[in-house]
């Protein structure tokens, strides 16, 4: 029997690594075995795993599994993403060194103190080191999120599933096409919101020094 430490990634158009969100607890199935680097940890169909995508094993997890070239499947929970993604849907992620996170991109990032998020990338601007920070924001948040290095971009959603009548599920490409100008349009008008509540803010704060 090979040893799992061996064996290579499969091609995610063969045979995608599934990892699936469901609410506070999940199913782990990927195949083949996988040995991981950072807990030494050996993954198999057979071996369920509980994954918290809030904690920070779940970030070292899918920032393995994502730079190993791994295509993954992330259940979103949320309402930040909304109408794009609302809350319970299935999204494919690929990693982000084979293509470079670009506009409207919706990215799944991870900070420094292990949290994840799945927002739209609204900004990307040169680093003094010579790496890009990008600036994103959840598409029905308020604000932009805190500047975001690139290493902390982990992968980019490249599909959303459909689950239609009598349960079938049609897997739908998201970063070509329409869709790829519609989360343009959709970062666009999500820039256009933050300004236009910094604005407002700045309004009424004048208006209040005033009086």
């Amino acid at each position: 029997m090979d040893d799992p430490s061996d064996l290579k990634p499969p091609d995610p158009k063969v045979e995608p690594l599934r990892v699936i969100k469901v609410s506070d607890d999940g199913e782990f199935d990927p195949r083949p075995p996988i040995k991981l680097e950072h807990t030494g940890e050996i993954l198999t169909g057979e071996t369920p795993d509980i994954l918290a995508l809030d904690s920070p094993r779940a970030g070292v997890m899918l920032a393995e599994l994502l730079s190993r070239g791994f295509l993954v499947r992330v259940r979103v929970t949320g309402r930040s993403m909304r109408p794009a993604l609302p809350d319970g849907a299935v999204v494919h992620l690929v990693r982000t060194a084979d293509a470079p996170a670009r506009f409207g991109d919706m990215v799944l990032t991870l900070n420094n103190a292990g949290r994840l998020r799945l927002h739209r990338v609204l900004f990307r601007r040169q680093a003094p080191d010579g790496g890009c920070v990008f600036r994103t924001k959840g598409d029905a948040a308020a604000a932009l999120d805190p500047p975001v290095p690139a290493r902390e971009v982990l992968g980019r959603v490249v599909a959303v599933e459909r689950r239609g009548a009598g349960g079938a599920v049609t897997v739908v490409q998201w970063d070509r096409g329409l869709r790829r100008l519609l989360d343009c349009l959709r970062a666009a008008a999500s820039l256009l919101r933050a300004g236009a509540d910094r604005l407002v803010a700045a309004v009424r704060s004048s208006i209040s020094d005033r009086t």
